[in-house]
């Protein structure tokens, strides 16, 4: 049985890289044209366990500039602790949307132990629940109760501050222009494009989690996309949209 897990995890590990490519070979496309590039990741959580840029940006850290938002709290160590050796890197603690602030509903840290699927077993125990932060307690509270039946005091909510994206870097005296934007917001990225200010922030590449998008919604923000100059293209769960 430990066989099988270990070959099921290196097999879906294998997998995700294999999707990530179309979306390394842009990357490295517009590296090649520019020099370097700025990439702002929005939902970055720890910045390093199953995110698809992080392995591109620690391989050309010296013509990387990155900006890491992420709301939770807990989430911020990790996330410095895994770009402590790329030598260019903005950390901001918030969200991205229209208002002043939204309620973020996490898996309270003590169920995190009880909360491991399968594929998870190597990774820290915060790295699974922590990337199931939503919006939408539902969501969450759903997904916990997959492990452990209906805990009163299982999910956590959270105030955050929220900003449009260009506010974000504003405050943090950051350039507004970006190259790429890779977006995984458990169900929301729709809303964070919309509130990225793309006719300001101009990036070349979006890259973001599609799965969670109901169709009219999915609908609606690729017509947005499209009247922006951008391509869109299905990577399974994930979309990449590139300006031409």
């Amino acid at each position: 049985m430990i066989a099988l897990t270990s070959w099921m995890e290196s097999s879906l590990h294998a997998f995700a890289k294999l999707t990530y490519q179309p979306y390394h070979l842009a990357l490295q496309k517009r590296l090649d044209k520019q020099g370097e590039l700025t990439i702002c990741v929005v939902g970055a959580n720890d910045g390093k366990i199953n995110d698809p840029v992080y392995g591109f940006a620690m391989h050309h850290r010296d013509r990387t500039r990155m900006i890491l938002i992420e709301p939770q709290a807990d989430l911020q160590e990790p996330l410095k602790r895994n770009y402590q050796s790329h030598p260019n890197v903005q950390f901001i603690e918030g969200a991205v949307g229209s208002e002043d602030q939204l309620s973020l509903y996490t898996v309270h840290p003590k169920y995190w132990p009880q909360t491991q699927p399968f594929y998870a077993k190597a990774w820290p125990n915060y790295r699974a629940p922590s990337g199931m932060a939503s919006m939408d307690r539902a969501r969450v509270a759903d997904w916990l109760e997959r492990f452990v039946s209906a805990p009163t005091d299982g999910v956590v909510e959270t105030r955050i501050q929220v900003k449009p994206l260009v506010e974000w870097l504003q405050t943090n005296q950051v350039d507004s222009d970006i190259d790429v934007l890779q977006v995984d917001t458990e169900g929301v990225d729709d809303e964070v494009i919309y509130h990225s200010n793309l006719e300001t922030t101009q990036p070349h590449i979006i890259y973001f989690e599609s799965k969670n998008l109901a169709r009219p919604r999915l609908k609606k923000l690729r017509n947005y996309l499209s009247g922006l100059g951008y391509q869109c293209r299905q990577i399974l769960g994930n979309i990449l949209a590139q300006r031409v």
